[in-house]
């Protein structure tokens, strides 16, 4: 995964195949943003997140982070959408 300088916001975008005659693409269907250094500052962490719809509005479920470090310096993640 790229992170760019100055970025500080994870995307997470759930998309769906979708498509209309010949021509084929993805749709988003659900979509959360998570501030970076917020999950940073509270490692250890396993949280949830709500997703939201783009453009209708409402509830899109959730999405499960799990995060931790490890004494030599790396780090292990999970995410599970729900």
């Amino acid at each position: 995964l790229e992170v760019l300088e100055g970025a500080n916001e994870l995307r997470i975008l759930l998309c769906r195949e979708k498509n209309t005659g010949s021509k084929k693409g993805t749709s988003v269907i659900a979509a959360c943003g998570i501030f970076v250094n917020e999950i940073i500052d509270a490692v250890p962490i396993d949280k949830y997140f709500e997703m939201f719809k783009p453009n209708q509005g409402g509830e899109g479920g959730f999405i499960r982070i799990g995060l931790d470090f490890a004494p030599d310096g790396t780090s292990t993640a999970n995410v599970k959408a729900i």
